[in-house]
């Protein structure tokens, strides 16, 4: 590290030592926000609506794995057949499948697991990988912002897979080689990359290139109904940010807390 680096390092530890209450007090105060936030929504706003319910997410993709398991179809025939206005989910439980092929290794098993898993897994895991990463003070205040992102709820409430997308994000700033599995959100690959220079990365990037051969015919589906797709945009994705700047938020908090570690490692005496 340089010097300037660490004088900045040890100014920023300074500053957020001396703001450590207030910033512990306003995480508090952002997290009740966010849970009465979802408790309206819960309980105010989406008995008023028949066209969204608790799980509407959820059921779509367990509905997908077990047509799969069903027939062996993975997209609609109209996806397959030609040009077509992209359908997004709505009250009636219709949908285009947008996903690719490697997206069955996460609907086809929800098709016989309990519903309950589909939230506690990746509520669990992004937990526990954002403990790991153990962020400075500030960062729980940022990070409790970005849930009360009206959709970063939604996705919990919905049970999107956005909440999968976010858990596997955190789980791969931990360990490296998730990152490869946002490969089914192909909008979010390009996080992927964050984990190219650790070797697990590369075995799972490897392990993902074969079974992806053994699901050829499903990928050549997938990029015919891709490229039958109208009337959808990258746009559309950008809702899901706030969602996953969380883990992101946790990991540049991490590096800043590593920093002020080392500067206080240098300015006390050794014995």
């Amino acid at each position: 590290m340089t010097v300037s680096r660490r004088l900045f390092a040890g100014r920023e530890a300074g500053q957020f030592a001396r703001w450590d209450g207030p910033l512990r007090f306003g995480a508090v105060v952002v997290a009740a926000l966010v849970v009465i936030e979802a408790v309206v929504l819960n309980m105010v706003v989406l008995p008023q609506s028949d066209a969204w319910f608790i799980g509407i997410d959820f059921e779509f993709y367990r509905g997908v794995g077990q047509r799969f398991l069903d027939t062996g179809a993975f997209y609609w025939p109209h996806q397959l057949s030609g040009p077509y206005d992209v359908h997004l989910l709505d009250a009636s439980g219709f949908g285009d499948v947008l996903y690719p092929p490697t997206a069955l290794a996460l609907f086809v098993p929800f098709a016989v697991l309990p519903a309950v898993l589909w939230w506690i897994v990746p509520v669990a895991l992004s937990a526990y990988s954002v403990w790991r990463l153990q962020p400075a003070t500030w960062a729980w205040m940022v990070m409790f912002g970005l849930l009360a992102w009206p959709r970063a709820i939604g996705a919990y409430l919905f049970g999107n897979t956005d909440i999968w997308m976010a858990a596997i994000l955190a789980a791969g700033l931990v360990w490296g080689w998730p990152l490869v599995l946002l490969i089914m959100k192909p909008t979010f690959l390009p996080l992927a990359l964050l984990g190219v220079r650790r070797r697990a990365w590369w075995v799972a990037v490897t392990i993902l290139a074969a079974t992806s051969l053994l699901m050829l015919p499903l990928w050549i589906d997938y990029i015919t109904s891709v490229l039958n797709m109208r009337s959808m945009s990258l746009a559309y994705s950008l809702g899901s940010i706030p969602l996953l700047s969380v883990p992101v938020v946790a990991w540049i908090a991490r590096r800043e807390r590593s920093d002020e570690r080392r500067v206080h490692d240098r300015d006390v005496p050794q014995a």
